[in-house]
């Protein structure tokens, strides 16, 4: 009965995971984005659920679909993401509500770098 338990599990994980090779891996292109130095916005996230590459292949592509964003990577073995946007474009919120639509959960944030005209 725990060998059929566990084989349930590790089907589950695998299937749930949505893991993609590279040459499977949806393209993104981002490229061209100009965005000024005063509304530049570097976030992290740390995002709970991320178990493998195509998680995280996961959450960077949907953080990348949000207008106004540049740029993104995200680690599930750090259980990171990391976004570059427009804050004119785009806002945190809206970024972790592209992550979440996908199930994963963003626990918080914080801003690594912001420029103002000041600065």
């Amino acid at each position: 009965m725990r060998t059929i338990i566990l084989i349930f599990g590790i089907s589950f994980l695998i299937l749930s995971c949505q893991q993609t090779t590279k040459e499977q891996a949806p393209s993104v292109e981002v490229s061209g984005i100009e965005i000024s130095p005063e509304n530049l916005v570097n976030v992290e996230f740390d995002v709970h659920g991320m178990t493998c590459d195509g998680c995280a292949n996961t959450v960077k592509t949907s953080m990348l679909s949000v207008n106004g964003t540049k740029d993104a990577s995200a680690s599930f073995t750090d259980s990171i993401a990391v976004v570059s946007f427009d804050k004119t474009k785009a806002s945190v919120e809206q970024i972790a509500e592209a992550i979440e639509s996908k199930g994963y959960e963003v626990v918080d944030y914080t801003v690594i770098e912001e420029k103002t005209k000041d600065q």
